[in-house]
């Protein structure tokens, strides 16, 4: 049976995988930005595809991967967009165990292939970004051919990342994975404000084309016109409150808004 090789699979991939630790608030917001516009594929446990989300063009050379069913994937460390070759820092990231680093481990996902994504997890240094390819692959294990759905890891590595703009970090990501099929990594159109839908029928409202006048507003009357907001992050000495259902994030220093996005 398969099943077995799968749940082995995914209790030695916690014991050796990326160090996990307590989220911090800003890695909730970062956590939710980074997945916004953007449906999971999930697998099932004996390694096959049981839904297919959004789709991505892999633009990165030399990712290295493994067959889905009883084997652990593989970590690429990506760096300006670029597969890093391993080395004893690195692997002091990823986790020393974790072998598959090196450059002729693994199968190599050739550029252009279509992937879905089955995890973003965000740490305190990096944020990973778990595929898997949407097309089987002819792969040669024992001697025999088989076809075989192809995962592995993206590392994205940044020194401050509690205190980076999320939406620089979703551009950062997803130069590696281009989005087809409609997918869209953009929770709104650059350079124009989000609509802001009506807080109730009743309430107060604010148009799609008012974002900008509530600068200026305190944030008792930020709260007035938004209602409570769903998260918020200290970043660069102003306070990022996120409306998640607004797809919104206002900006306030010293008790007033000075910016929406």
């Amino acid at each position: 049976m398969k099943t077995p090789a799968r749940l082995f699979q995914g209790a030695v991939f916690l014991a050796i995988s990326l160090p996990m630790a307590a989220k911090d608030e800003w890695q909730d917001v970062m956590d939710q930005s980074l997945k916004t516009g953007i449906q999971l594929t999930k697998l099932s446990l004996h390694g096959s595809i049981s839904t297919v989300g959004s789709k991505f063009s892999l633009k990165t050379e030399n990712v290295q991967a493994m067959p889905t069913d009883g084997f652990l994937p593989n970590v690429n460390v990506i760096e300006n967009g670029r597969r890093k070759e391993a080395n004893i820092g690195t692997r002091a990231v990823v986790g020393i165990l974790n072998a598959s680093t090196r450059k002729t481990q693994g199968i190599q996902i050739e550029p252009g292939s279509l992937v879905g994504i089955v995890k973003i997890g965000v740490d305190k240094k990096y944020v990973d970004v778990e595929i898997v390819t949407l097309k089987q692959e002819k792969v040669t294990l024992k001697g025999n051919n088989e076809s075989e759905y192809l995962w592995t890891q993206l590392v994205f590595q940044f020194p401050s990342l509690s205190t980076m703009d999320p939406e620089v970090v979703r551009q950062t990501i997803f130069a590696s994975l281009a989005p087809q099929d409609g997918a869209s990594i953009n929770p709104k159109p650059k350079g124009q404000p989000a609509p802001v839908a009506p807080i109730s029928e009743s309430g107060p409202r604010v148009s799609p084309s008012g974002n900008n006048q509530l600068v200026g507003k305190t944030l008792d009357e930020m709260k007035t016109l938004l209602g409570t907001p769903n998260n918020s992050v200290e970043l660069g000495g102003q306070t990022v409150y996120i409306y998640t259902g607004l797809n919104i994030r206002v900006a306030v220093k010293d008790g007033r808004v000075v910016s929406v996005q």
